[in-house]
């Protein structure tokens, strides 16, 4: 399993991370066609679902506080459990 990163607080370096992620998601998708067994896992659209995000999932510019390192348990409980069925 590969998670994305969450975004960040703010728009310049999110618009990087997004960057970032799609390249995760590219290689993950690259060696699943091969037959591997490997998954990715999406923080980053975990996060910004929720559009008050920056302010109730994130401490500072790129840490989550403790509401963002509960809702990627959640995101991350929610992966491994789908790979077990």
């Amino acid at each position: 399993m590969v998670a994305q990163l969450v975004p960040s607080t703010s728009d310049t370096l999110s618009e990087r991370i997004r960057t970032y992620n799609a390249a995760i998601a590219g290689l993950v998708g690259t060696r699943a066609d091969a037959g591997k067994k490997i998954v990715m896992v999406d923080m980053y659209s975990a996060f910004v679902a929720n559009p008050a995000f920056k302010t109730e999932y994130m401490k500072d510019v790129v840490h989550p506080n403790n509401a963002g390192y509960a809702k990627m348990a959640d995101v991350w409980y929610a992966a491994i459990a789908a790979s077990l069925k």
